[in-house]
């Protein structure tokens, strides 16, 4: 196995993190997946419940389609990740992550 600096982990993690919320977004206003989400949380407007949010509905949140949104993701645009960034999101896949 390679030996990867730290510095250059956190580097394809960003990276990787930031094509799936960019196609999260996307996704989001083109099916109005959210529109009959029931969710409050308080202090919302807070930075870490503002990114506990987004982690939760890239990787966790269930779409109308029945698979998670980073299932997607590695479906329909695998072609725009590096090897190494498929590698981090693959492994965020089978991670579970909890708004509480």
């Amino acid at each position: 196995m390679d030996s990867i600096a730290y510095e250059e982990i956190q580097e394809i993690k960003v990276s990787a993190m930031e094509k799936l919320l960019k196609y999260v977004s996307k996704e989001i206003q083109n099916e109005n997946s959210l529109d009959n989400l029931e969710f409050y949380y308080p202090d919302f407007g807070e930075y870490r419940h503002k990114l506990a949010f987004n982690v939760w509905i890239s990787m966790d949140f269930v779409a109308n389609d029945g698979k998670t949104f980073i299932e997607k993701f590695l479906e329909e645009k695998h072609l725009n990740l590096t090897p190494k960034e498929r590698s981090v999101l693959l492994g965020k896949k089978e991670a579970k992550v909890s708004l509480f």
